[in-house]
């Protein structure tokens, strides 16, 4: 009994965990959400069949980008879902069929325009005390002043106290007792309050005395904990935290860390998972590029391996991940256009596990698994589905899972299963695709593929020399074509070592259209398919044209006419006209059968002869007998006018 040992080692670092999600086209993403478990990005794009910038795209479940609810004339900034309902705000003035002023509502079919609208951009969106809550540059609805942040109120939109100042790029509700808002404003009602402020229910005021050197773009709330992003270097006068700072209810303002150099667009807290997108380039001493994740006693670490090579505007929560937008065209340093999803799920390399061996051998394999974030994983159960064969499983440190299979036969074909991991975590399973491929003889084929000719319902033939270069005989037990029109001749017979052996082709065109047509033929030794040939074959056909393609003639009483028609073969296989046939008697047929070449042209006369045939119109059919069977008998309808 023979053994053998087969290693697959692993030599390339883990895979990135960032999958692309393919925008076909251009255009900047600004924000994305999930909708109807859906996704749905926000931004400008240049779509063909759209005249103007689309501003709102949806991923279909077949993983398809489609305009979403017929298109959005212009630019979407922000998303909001809330009540089994979409919306959406940003610079566009239509959504599908209807007029809409820069914010509007859609339920998954139908659109919804939000009264009249608001004037300017609208760049925030959010919930607060049941209600839907607008901010952006805006100053009026209609002919109401609102001044950047607005309520709406089922009817119309409302004023927020006095409004603000200047432009408002993000919105919170903290306990959905104050209605937080940041941006590039310096006062909000009568407070200077600069770009961070509380709306209160009665008053716009600083939020235990907050004052921000520089802008605020995104907003987070979780639990008892305000996240806040932007371009300043203090939120408060006492606390310094470049980027990103936190206040907690009972503890007030925080730095997180050293803070982020650099500007911060999108922030999400959800434990252990805590995440900031944007333009920044490090933390501290440590290097960053876009994207970063706080890790408590840690510090801000990298997201990913190499970050983003372009800024990252916002960031959405899918059940298997974490999706990212923005203008980067690498994560990692590898390809991937704008938008990416970060996979939470646990991941094995490689996820296909291939097995060859001989009869009575063992094939091994070596198999690793990893966590979200590129770690390495332990393997705590395993499960395997492969019929018929024994498995045995040893995890070794540091080298990853090894599959040890003893082959207690040699199955007649491959064979296919799965195997599930499961790590420590209790996160769902990774499926590996387990694959048994029995070692095949070596055989050497005269040619890789083949080409063919023949004509519309021909036939062609072609021999095939199969030669054993290998050490021992190989028995030849069948070959098999892919469709009907293929036939394969082969008798069972062995091949000794360095024999040559011939197979027989034959392509029956049948009723096969004329172009060109492809299949495959495989070939068949101890029962497994050894080698598979392309077989193309171009099917040549004839084409008939006449000019002109009917006859209406005016004649004199008594006059005899002689017409020409010019018969034209457009095709590429001799046209063969057998005959030509008429039932009036006053119509006389001058020639008959002819061939003409691809591209020549023959004369056909007739010859009108009205004798003693009172004046009137009459009509015939000359019927053109042929052998292109896409218009076999051609009928060329002869109509002459009989005058006095």
């Amino acid at each position: 009994m023979a053994w053998l040992g087969i290693w697959l080692a692993l030599f390339t670092p883990p895979p990135t965990p960032w999958q692309e999600l393919h925008l076909p086209w251009p255009g900047v993403p600004r924000v994305a959400c999930t909708y109807r478990d859906l996704l749905y990005v926000g931004g400008s794009f240049s779509v063909p069949g759209y005249a103007e910038p689309v501003g709102l795209l949806v991923r279909t479940r077949e993983g398809r980008w489609e305009v979403a609810g017929g298109g959005v004339r212009g630019v979407v900034r922000v998303l909001l879902v809330h009540e089994e309902k979409l919306y959406l705000g940003g610079a566009f003035d239509r959504v599908g069929a209807l007029a809409a002023r820069n914010v509007a509502c859609f339920d998954g079919q139908r659109w919804e325009a939000l009264g009249e609208g608001l004037d300017g951009e609208v760049r925030a969106l959010v919930i607060h005390q049941g209600g839907l809550i607008a901010a952006g540059g805006f100053e009026r609805s209609g002919i109401r002043i609102v001044r950047r942040v607005a309520r709406w109120d089922g009817q119309r939109w409302m004023p927020i106290g006095e409004g603000v100042d200047d432009w408002v790029y993000a919105l919170a509700s903290y306990r959905d007792r104050w209605l937080v808002a940041g941006g590039a404003f310096r006062r909000a009602g009568s407070s200077e309050t600069g770009g961070l402020a509380v709306w209160d229910g009665f008053l716009w005021n600083r939020l235990d005395g907050s004052r921000p050197d520089g802008a605020v773009y995104t907003l987070y709330v979780s639990g008892d904990t305000l996240w806040v992003g932007g371009a300043f270097q203090r939120v408060h006068p006492r606390v310094s935290s470049p980027g990103v700072a936190r206040w907690v209810f009972g503890r007030g303002w925080e730095a997180v860390g050293e803070g982020l150099q650099g500007p911060v667009y999108a922030l999400a807290a959800e434990a252990p998972w805590y995440l900031a997108a944007g333009a920044f380039s490090r933390s501290g001493s440590r290097s960053l590029s876009g994207l970063a994740r706080w890790v408590p006693d840690t510090g801000w670490v990298p997201w990913g391996e190499a970050g983003a090579d372009g800024p990252v505007y916002a960031l959405a929560r899918l059940p298997a991940g974490w999706v990212v937008v923005g203008a980067f065209t690498h994560l990692d340093g590898r390809r991937i256009d704008r938008i990416a999803l970060f996979s939470l799920r646990l991941r094995a390399e490689p996820d296909t596990v291939v097995l060859t061996g001989p009869p009575g051998g063992m094939a091994r394999a070596r198999v690793h698994l990893y966590g979200p974030t590129g770690e390495r994983a332990r393997v705590v159960r395993i499960q395997a589905e492969l019929s018929g064969l024994r498995w045995t499983f040893a995890e070794e440190e540091n080298s990853g899972l090894s599959l040890l299979l003893w082959l207690e036969r040699m199955p007649s074909e491959p064979l296919e299963g799965r195997l599930r991991l499961w790590g420590e975590e209790g996160a769902d399973p990774v499926e590996i695709r387990l694959r048994l491929k029995p070692e095949l003889p070596r055989l050497q084929l005269e040619v890789d593929s083949l080409y063919l000719e023949a004509p519309y319902r021909g036939a062609a033939l072609r021999t095939i020399r199969v030669r054993n270069p290998g050490p021992h005989p190989v028995r030849l037990s069948g070959l098999t074509a892919s469709h009907p029109w293929l036939r394969a001749d082969m008798e069972q017979f062995d091949l000794g070592p360095g024999d040559v052996g011939t197979l027989v082709l034959q392509a029956l065109i049948g009723g096969l259209p004329p172009g060109l047509h492809r299949g495959e033929v495989s070939l068949q030794a101890e029962g497994l398919t050894v080698a598979r040939i392309p077989v193309q074959v171009r099917v040549r056909a004839p084409r008939i044209e006449l000019d002109p393609p009917e006859l209406r003639l005016e004649v004199a009483s008594g006059e005899n006419r002689l017409v020409v028609l010019r018969l034209h073969n457009a095709g590429d296989w001799d046209l063969i006209v057998t005959r030509l046939e008429s039932k009036a008697p006053w119509l006389r047929l001058e020639g008959g059968a002819m061939t003409l070449e691809p591209g020549q042209t023959r004369p056909i006369r007739l010859l009108i002869e009205p004798g003693a045939l009172a004046p009137g119109s009459y009509q015939t059919t000359l019927r053109i007998i042929h052998n292109d069977q896409s218009r076999n008998p051609l009928e060329v309808p002869v109509q002459i006018f009989l005058r006095r």
